[in-house]
């Protein structure tokens, strides 16, 4: 009896579970299943700066929710964003710079496009400044230091260099060489090597001359800095002891005065101005007393062209300059007569040119010449329409 009853029970228990079991899947069966949430644009900023200069701009994302076959585009407001790289992390954008005089703000809008055509949206600010130009730092402009410390040119002449740098050099600087001299050509600058080279023309006076180089270092649109450098061009040399270019003179004209057959001149070459009508103590001066025939105009007798010799006689013949008369004065030098010497005069327009050549009584060589207009004064009393006693003088 007592088995029977449990076995009883037991068959109870299990019809019961089953039972319920039943019920519990009818249940499930009929009731309403939850949805699965929709997807969600997680975006680390709402707003973001690019660079003034441009260059990539990350926006970093994720998607919350994420359906199979989800596709996530960029969209920028503005074409100054540039295209858009996405990524599954993050949209990279190569934006332009900003080349205007204001800063400028567009909107990226982020979609995601999932299931039968649905999407979600997320928006982005992204800002830009312009570009600025650096502003000037006081005690920073550039500076020129010219490395070559002199220059002295050979006569002859040629290609020449100064060496120069540039401390604290700007990108858009350049340098330029200029002289105010003629004689100094050619100028050209290389900032790479910090050389600026020219060309000397021959020294063609009896002189050493001297010009200034100067070196012009152009920046920030127009300011500039300076540096100069003298240089120096030696003179010729020469096969003589003295050479001078004589500029200034006295000229007089005696006619027969002085000689029964020839006309007569008196010249003083000076390399100075006279000094109250005659030659000063300080100046260089050649004396020639000159001999020919009669000039061809008495209001400026002028002497004939051609070649004039030293004589020693005392009634001169024609083409010929007197050793009695005829002397040179140097400050600091001789003062003699000459031993020997040619003159040779010749006209250009309204130029007398005369080149001289000598020996003094010392033995010493000299070498004088003069190009200019000539005015004579007619001292003789051979031109009776002249009277008193006179000097001019004229630079050439």
């Amino acid at each position: 009896m007592y088995i029977f009853q449990h076995y009883s029970s037991m068959k109870r228990f299990f019809f019961l579970l089953a039972a319920f079991a039943a019920a519990a899947a009818l249940t499930g069966c009929n009731g309403n299943i939850e949805p699965a949430p929709d997807p969600v644009i997680n975006i680390s900023d709402s707003t973001f700066t690019a660079l003034p200069e441009g260059g990539e701009l990350t926006i970093a994302y994720t998607i919350q929710n994420p359906v199979e076959g989800g596709n996530l585009t960029a969209d920028p407001a503005d074409d100054w964003m540039g295209e858009a790289k996405v990524s599954d992390e993050a949209v990279v954008f190569n934006v332009e710079p900003n080349e205007g005089e204001q800063a400028r703000e567009t909107t990226v809008t982020l979609t995601y496009v999932f299931g039968d055509d649905r999407n979600i949206t997320a928006e982005v600010i992204v800002s830009q400044d312009f570009v600025q130009e650096e502003p000037d730092v006081p005690g920073e402009d550039p500076v020129i230091e010219i490395v070559t410390e002199e220059m002295t040119i050979p006569f002859a002449g040629g290609e020449c260099r100064i060496l120069y740098q540039v401390k604290d050099p700007v990108s858009d600087g350049k340098m330029s060489a200029s002289s105010d001299a003629g004689w100094l050509t050619g100028f050209s600058c290389d900032d790479n090597n910090g050389v600026a080279d020219f060309t000397a023309e021959a020294n063609g006076t009896a002189e050493t001359r001297s010009a200034t180089v100067v070196l012009t270092y152009t920046y920030g649109g127009s300011k500039t800095v300076t540096a100069e450098l003298d240089v120096t061009q030696e003179a010729p040399e020469s096969e003589y002891d003295f050479e001078y270019q004589l500029d200034y003179y006295l000229a007089e004209f005696y006619g027969l005065d002085y000689s029964t057959t020839n006309h007569n001149w008196l010249f003083t070459f000076m390399d100075m101005p006279p000094e109250e009508g005659w030659f000063s103590n300080d100046a260089v001066t050649y004396s020639i007393d000159l001999y020919s025939t009669a000039p061809d105009n008495i209001e400026n007798p002028l002497p004939p062209a051609g070649e004039y010799n030293l004589t020693l006689e005392f009634d001169p013949p024609v083409m010929t300059f007197s050793y009695y008369l005829s002397q040179l004065i140097i400050p600091d030098g001789p003062t003699s007569s000459f031993e020997d010497g040619t003159i040779i005069i010749s006209y250009e327009g309204e130029n007398m040119l005369l080149d001289g050549t000598f020996t003094d009584k010392y033995g010493y060589t000299h070498h004088i010449t003069f190009n200019g207009p000539m005015q004579i004064t007619n001292n003789s009393s051979w031109d009776p329409g002249t009277d008193g006693y006179s000097f001019y003088f004229v630079k050439s």
